[in-house]
């Protein structure tokens, strides 16, 4: 009986293996508009210009734009923001690169917390928060969807 429960308690496969990116793809499964999701995380300056362009803008060109502008601005990300919207911006910053569980941990726990916000969670925890999201369209990935990003970086630099 005790073995059962340590089984129970033991996630099902090692997710130190684990990496995240926002899924476009779900939010139209679930008929959810991702370009005003993103719309409303862009600076003042960026909304103007995207409501003033004749073709909207790609969710993926949104995506590379705020990683350049908004997510450089000092208010874009903030300890008194939910723990799942720190993460959705968090992916924005890195351009919605696949972004291992442990480095979004590490960032929400450490980088994020503050005295009058603190966030203690465990990886376990804070995976089955982002696995059970619904909202924000968040996608488990491996960590060789992040190795081939790597690779396909280095190509283009050389």
């Amino acid at each position: 009986m005790v073995q059962k429960v340590a089984e129970q308690d033991r996630p099902a496969h090692d997710i130190s293996k684990a990496y995240y990116v926002i899924d476009p793809k779900m939010a139209e499964a679930q008929q959810r508009d991702m370009s005003s999701l993103l719309l409303g995380r862009r600076c003042p300056s960026c909304v103007e210009r995207v409501l003033n362009e004749k073709k909207p803008p790609t969710v993926r060109k949104q995506i590379r734009d705020m990683s350049r502008c908004c997510a450089q601005a000092e208010d874009f990300i903030s300890p008194t923001m939910p723990l799942k919207e720190i993460v959705f911006r968090l992916l924005l910053k890195n351009s919605n690169k696949a972004t291992s569980l442990r480095d979004l941990h590490w960032d929400v726990t450490e980088e994020w917390a503050a005295p009058t916000h603190p966030m203690s969670i465990s990886m376990e925890v804070m995976k089955r928060i982002l696995d059970s999201d619904n909202f924000y369209c968040f996608k488990e990935s491996t960590s060789k969807a992040r190795e081939r990003s790597r690779k396909r970086a280095r190509r283009k630099t050389r």
